[in-house]
C-alpha cells in the first residue's frame, strides 16, 4: 500500500509534468471522442462528418462541436413537414463509448506520472 510520504513524493515528483501530460491526455481524449462521433454520424454530402472537431477550453475541458448549422436537427431529431425525423445521437452515443476509453485514458495519465506508486 502507498504510503502518505510515499504519496506527496510522486505527486511532488510529478509537478512538473502535469501540465504536458494533461494536454496529451486531453488531445488524445478530443481525438478518440470526435473519431466516435464521425463513426456514428450519418454521410449524405460528407459536409458534417468533417465538419466535427474538438477544442480544449480553458486547458481542462474537451469540447467536440460542429459548424454546421443542422448538426442539432441531426443529432437530436426534427419535424420535417408533418411528421418527426428522429435524431441519431451521435454525441451521446460517442460519449458512451468514450467512457471506459477516458477511464483507461486516466490510468495511462496516472501511470506515466507515477502518482499512484
Amino acid at each position: 500500500m502507498l504510503e502518505l510520504a510515499d504519496l506527496i513524493s510522486n505527486l511532488t515528483a510529478a509537478k512538473g509534468n502535469v501540465k504536458q501530460s494533461k494536454k496529451a491526455f486531453l488531445d488524445e481524449v478530443g481525438k478518440e471522442v470526435v473519431n466516435a462521433v464521425k463513426a456514428g454520424t450519418p454521410v449524405d454530402s460528407g459536409k458534417l462528418k468533417d465538419s466535427i472537431k474538438y477544442q480544449i477550453i480553458e486547458n481542462d475541458t474537451v469540447e467536440v462541436v460542429s459548424d454546421v448549422e443542422y448538426a442539432p436537427y441531426v443529432d437530436m431529431g426534427h419535424v420535417r413537414g408533418n411528421s418527426f425525423v428522429p435524431g441519431v445521437h451521435m454525441f451521446d452515443k460517442a460519449m458512451q463509448k468514450a467512457e471506459p476509453i477516458v477511464a483507461k485514458e486516466v490510468d495511462r495519465l496516472l501511470n506515466k506520472l507515477k502518482i499512484l506508486g
